[in-house]
């Protein structure tokens, strides 16, 4: 699937979410600090990644906020990444766990962000064993799947089940409204998400600008 269909399939989700309610499973809130359940060890591509990914929580849920300060914090900018719209911004993260990341604006105001997608590298996979031992409990999306109609008759459509996804809300240091959530398409382990790898993610901003 090409850069900007991965791009907008997150979008895509991110805004039936915020709008819509979309219905979620085993809706788990978290609770404790994030570092409650940080106490296994991590290889260290995991730990980094990890670090890039709050860093980036941090600096979403700050009041004011353009998606150039974004893109600036997170690498430096891929002016020439095929098939970009101008309003948003591709970038070569400064973490070279991440091949890019995609920063999308906020469709009311293009000066301010919204989503930051990151796309880790295959060959440094992150699991959500190492994700949850820091951002806590998960909710599970509900499962989806895509129909493709048969391209010659009789043949019978084909169905097919798109990857698990699951978000991490991030609790603000106050207490008060979430810091950022994180929603993730994983990668199936034998046990199913639990055992599972990131195949790539959002971080959403959930500060409401005054």
């Amino acid at each position: 699937m090409s850069i900007v269909k991965l791009s907008l399939a997150l979008l895509s989700l991110t805004s039936s979410l915020i709008f819509s309610g979309s219905r979620l499973i085993n809706p788990t809130p978290v609770s404790g600090t994030q570092t409650e359940f940080a106490e296994n060890l991590q290889p260290p591509q995991e730990e980094q990644m990890i670090e890039t990914i709050q860093k980036l929580c941090d600096t979403l849920s700050a009041q004011k906020l353009t998606v150039d300060e974004v893109a600036n914090s997170l690498g430096t900018e891929w002016v020439d990444a095929p098939l970009t719209s101008s309003e948003n911004r591709t970038v070569r993260p400064f973490d070279p766990a991440f091949k890019y990341a995609i920063v999308f604006v906020n469709p009311y105001n293009y000066e301010q962000p919204m989503i930051v997608s990151l796309y880790p590298e295959e060959s440094l996979p992150l699991s959500v064993k190492a994700m949850r031992s820091v951002f806590g409990d998960y909710i599970e999306t509900e499962p989806s799947f895509s129909i493709i109609p048969p391209s010659k008759k009789p043949r019978e459509p084909r169905v097919i089940l798109r990857p698990p996804i699951i978000v991490f809300n991030v609790p603000s240091d106050s207490g008060g409204r979430k810091k950022c959530s994180i929603l993730v398409r994983v990668k199936e382990g034998e046990s199913g998400v639990e055992d599972g790898t990131v195949i790539d993610l959002g971080v959403r901003r959930e500060v409401i600008d005054e």
